[in-house]
């Protein structure tokens, strides 16, 4: 007697055939759809998390993209507010990085020396070249003004109404003259007025230092950059300007410099006051190279220091001699004295502004001495 046909297996052909109608296989296609039912039912039952756990790998995955939004933006922000002149650029990569002996002997390797630091920057002001020009061109004017004046006279025992009357003023031989003479004095004025100008600018410029103008004249000396006959030319010591204007403790500057020079570790001293491209600019032993920023940094810390020690130094001696005052009143007179002498060396301070800050000094210390200090009555009664 036959099986009946279950009813989960008789619908498994008909539906699909009919759907289809396209000549495919009922049997590839239900093998196809059972397979995929059975791969996606296993991978179903064999990896679906719990419910907590795919909430919490959807709010990661959403939160992830914008933690790296906020971090792009706030680093976006951070740079904008970076000065330029901090940012690295290509230029900078590509800058010169020649050396001193790369360039040719002569006018070019000298010149690149001069380039190499402010305090070589030096010229000769010729001021008696200029003061002979200026000369000659004042004797020109002199003897036009003679002949104009000479010509106004004449004009005037001779009633001509020139001298009252502009277009009466280039009428005839004599208005020719005159008209020719005002432009010769024009001209000359206007090469005397030159003369006088680059005087004036040349004489503003300061004068070389000692320290400077040698330091040129022994790297000529030694490594002869010129010919002889073109070392005529730097003789004349008095006659040097320099080309850079000299801040307020460029001295102590320059004493500082010579000091880290004389001390026996080099490769220190370069590496903490000089930079790498100073460093690289030469070979030359005998050659130091400052970098400018970090000695004022050096000398501002030397400033700080010295101040503090001036201020503080008296106090400490005035509070513990107590007894004496004629011990007290020495230290206000030393202490004063050396203020005023670093006042004066250490700075460009005018004579007006050394003495009022002297006076100053002074009257701080004695007020100290007179309200802070027990036993202040022994320094009234010496």
């Amino acid at each position: 007697m036959p099986k009946p046909q279950s009813r989960s297996e008789s619908p498994s052909v008909s539906p699909t055939s009919t759907v289809l109608g396209n000549g495919q296989e009922p049997s590839a296609v239900i093998g196809t759809a059972s397979e995929h039912d059975v791969t996606s039912t296993h991978t179903t039952s064999s990896h679906s998390p719990p419910d907590s756990v795919d909430l919490e790998s959807q709010s990661a995955t959403t939160r992830r993209p914008s933690v790296i939004n906020v971090l792009r933006k706030f680093s976006s922000t951070f740079s904008d507010q970076i000065p330029p002149h901090w940012k690295p650029n290509h230029i900078n990569e590509k800058r010169d990085t020649r050396s001193l002996e790369d360039y040719p002997k002569g006018f070019p390797r000298f010149a690149a020396w001069m380039n190499c630091d402010e305090n070589f920057l030096m010229t000769r002001r010729y001021g008696w070249l200029h003061n002979r020009v200026m000369l000659y061109r004042q004797s020109e004017l002199r003897q036009l003004e003679i002949k104009l004046q000479l010509c106004d006279e004449g004009d005037e025992e001779s009633k001509d109404p020139a001298l009252v009357d502009h277009r009466m003023f280039a009428r005839g031989d004599a208005g020719e003259y005159r008209k020719e003479l005002i432009q010769q004095i024009d001209e000359k004025l206007e090469q005397y007025d030159s003369i006088v100008r680059r005087v004036k600018e040349m004489s503003s410029l300061p004068k070389a230092t000692r320290r400077n103008y040698t330091s040129v004249c022994n790297h000529i000396d030694k490594h002869a950059p010129i010919a002889q006959r073109e070392q005529d030319v730097f003789m004349n010591d008095s006659d040097f300007v320099a080309l850079v204007e000299q801040h307020e403790t460029k001295s102590f500057d320059g004493f500082v410099e010579d000091i880290l020079t004389l001390l026996p570790c080099k490769r220190v001293t370069q590496f903490f006051f000089s930079n790498a491209e100073q460093r690289a600019s030469s070979t030359d032993e005998s050659l130091f190279l400052y970098d400018k920023r970090r000695i004022d940094v050096f000398i501002r810390l030397i400033m700080t220091f010295l101040a503090v020690g001036l201020l503080l130094a008296p106090v400490v001696v005035l509070f513990r001699e107590q007894d004496s005052g004629t011990v007290k009143i020495v230290v206000i007179l030393v202490f004063t004295l050396f203020f005023s002498l670093a006042l004066s060396l250490a700075t460009r301070a005018r004579r007006a502004e050394v003495f009022a800050a002297t006076a100053a000094y002074c009257a701080v210390l004695v007020v100290f001495l007179g309200n802070f200090i027990p036993g202040n009555s022994a320094v009234v009664s010496s």
